[in-house]
C-alpha cells in the first residue's frame, strides 16, 4: 500500500507544474495520506485513540498504542505508545479600513477597506524515536490562496541546537509579533521572503549567543512580498545575535540585543525586483525597481534592541548589493528605529534564543479600567531603491500607533503614518489613517 501511494506521488511530481503547485499538492495531501495510513492497521494488533480539546484555540491527540511482548490484548493497560501525535489548530483574520489623504492619482482621498490576511494553521510535535516539531499555515492575501509557512524541526543537544526544513523566511531580521500593522518599509523591500529550505540554529547561555545559518532555494511567486529574489537557485544566509544583558524579571525582561546578518543570492530565470508599499495594505507598491536580469547578490543587515520590561527600542539598518548583468552594480539600503510601550505592567516578550520578538503577555492589574492589554508605538523608517540607471524611488515615512489586545482572540489596531514618496512617475506627500480589527484563536 505504501508503495502505491509513493508511485501515486512519483507521477503526480513529474507533471510540468511549478515547484509551488508542487509544495501545495504535497502539503495539502499529506495529512490526508497519513490519516489513510493510520487506519491501515490490524485492531487485534494495535489501537489508536484520539482526543481534542480546547486551549486558546482547538486541540487534537493521536496515540498508536502497540503490546507489549508477552502480554495478551485484553486492556489499554497492556498497551505501550508507538508514538504520539499532538497540536493545535489557529487562524487569524484581520479587517483593514481606513483614509488616504493625497496620492490622488492611485486612488487616494476615498475610504478603503480590505481583508489584509485570512489564515489557518495547525503546529505540534511528533514523539516517537525521534520528537519533531512541525508547523503547516496556508493563507489568503489579495485573492491569492499559498502556502504561508510550513517546518519541520527537530532538537539536539538539550534543545541547545535544532535543524529545520521546510518554506519559511531565512534569518534576516529580529521582526516578528508587529507593534504596529505591518513589517517596516525597509525590511519588507529588502528581505528575502519565504524560501524553501534547510536552518541550523544555535543558542548558547554563557556567553549568552543566538545564531542560524539557512541554505534555501527557489520560493513561490507571492505577490505580497517585497523582494521577488526567490527564482534565486540558491540563498545562503547567517545571522548572529549577541545578548550581552538579559534579565527574566516578573514585568518583562530585560534587554540589550546587539545581531548582524549576510545573504548571498546567485541569479535566477527572473531578474530581481525590490518594492515596497507604505507599510499598509491599503496602498500598492509604491516603490518598485521592476525586474532587472542580474547575476548575482548580496544583502548585509545591522540590528539593535534595547528592552526593559514594557518599553522596547530597536532599530535595522539592510542594504542590498546587486551585481545587474547590463547595468552598473546597484546599491539600495533602508533603515527604521521604533519604540513601543506596554501598559498596566503588561509586556511583549522576547526570545533569547532566537533572538525575535514575540507577542503581548497580559496579567492581571487592578489599574485596569478595562480588560486587556494596551500598547503604544512610534516609528520612523527610510527607503531608497535608486542607483544609478534603476529608479525604483524613495520613501519616507513616520507611523504611530495604538492597539488594545482586548483578549487573546481579540485585539483593535489604529495607525497614523505621515509619508513622502519620489520617483520619476510619482512624487507626493500624504496622510494614511488606518485600523485594524485583528480575529485570532
Amino acid at each position: 500500500m505504501i508503495g502505491f501511494l509513493l508511485a501515486i506521488i512519483n507521477t503526480i511530481m513529474i507533471i510540468p507544474f511549478s515547484l509551488a503547485q508542487h509544495l501545495r499538492f504535497l502539503i495539502i495531501a499529506l495529512p490526508w495520506i497519513v490519516l489513510f495510513l493510520m487506519s491501515e492497521v490490524n485492531a487485534e494488533e494495535e489501537v489508536n485513540s484520539w482526543r481534542f480539546g480546547w486551549e486558546r484555540g482547538p486541540t487534537y491527540e493521536f496515540n498508536r498504542l502497540i503490546p507489549r511482548s508477552g502480554t495478551k490484548i485484553d486492556s489499554l493497560d497492556r498497551f505501550t505508545p508507538e508514538f504520539k501525535l499532538s497540536g493545535r489548530v489557529g487562524g487569524a483574520l484581520h479587517l483593514d479600513g481606513g483614509f488616504i489623504e493625497s496620492l490622488d492619482a492611485i486612488g487616494g482621498g476615498d475610504f478603503k477597506t480590505k481583508v489584509s490576511q485570512a489564515r489557518l494553521y495547525t503546529t505540534g510535535k511528533y514523539e516517537g524515536i525521534r520528537t519533531l516539531h512541525y508547523k503547516v499555515k496556508f493563507a489568503i492575501e489579495n485573492s491569492s490562496f499559498f502556502v504561508k509557512d510550513f517546518y519541520i524541526r527537530h532538537y539536539l543537544k538539550e534543545d541547545n541546537h535544532s535543524l529545520t526544513f521546510g518554506y519559511f523566511d531565512p534569518p534576516q531580521s529580529m521582526m516578528g509579533d508587529y507593534a504596529l500593522m505591518e513589517d517596516p518599509a525597509p525590511v519588507s523591500a529588502l528581505s528575502s521572503g519565504l524560501r524553501l529550505g534547510f536552518e541550523y540554529g544555535v543558542h548558547t547561555d554563557v556567553p549568552r549567543l543566538a545564531g542560524a545559518v539557512n541554505v534555501s532555494t527557489i520560493g513561490q511567486n507571492n505577490q505580497n512580498e517585497g523582494q521577488s529574489g526567490r527564482s534565486s537557485p540558491l540563498r545562503t544566509t547567517a545571522r548572529l545575535v549577541y545578548i550581552p544583558v538579559y534579565d527574566q524579571g516578573t514585568k518583562g525582561e530585560s534587554a540589550l540585543h546587539f545581531a548582524g546578518s549576510y545573504s548571498y543570492f546567485l541569479a535566477g530565470s527572473e531578474g530581481l525586483q525590490l518594492r515596497t508599499r507604505p507599510e499598509s495594505f491599503l496602498l500598492p507598491y509604491l516603490l518598485d525597481t521592476n525586474k532587472v536580469p542580474f547575476d548575482d547578490g548580496q544583502t548585509l543587515a545591522a540590528e539593535f534592541l534595547y528592552k526593559t520590561g514594557s518599553q522596547i527600542h530597536q532599530a535595522e539598518i539592510l542594504t542590498t548589493l546587486a551585481n545587474y548583468t547590463d547595468s552598473p552594480q546597484g546599491t539600495y539600503y533602508g533603515a527604521y528605529y521604533q519604540v513601543s510601550h506596554v501598559f498596566y505592567g503588561d509586556f511583549r516578550k522576547y526570545d533569547p534564543n532566537t533572538g525575535k520578538l514575540l507577542g503581548i503577555e497580559s496579567s492581571e492589574n487592578e489599574l485596569k479600567v478595562v480588560p486587556g492589554a494596551f500598547e503604544v508605538a512610534g516609528r520612523v523608517s527610510y527607503v531608497d531603491l535608486t542607483s544609478k540607471k534603476i529608479d525604483g524611488g524613495k520613501q519616507q515615512l513616520a507611523s504611530l500607533g495604538l492597539n488594545w489586545y482586548y483578549n487573546t482572540h481579540l485585539a483593535f489596531k489604529l495607525e497614523v503614518i505621515q509619508g513622502e514618496v519620489k520617483h520619476s512617475t510619482l512624487r507626493d506627500s500624504f496622510t494614511i489613517v488606518q485600523g485594524r480589527v485583528q480575529l485570532q484563536f
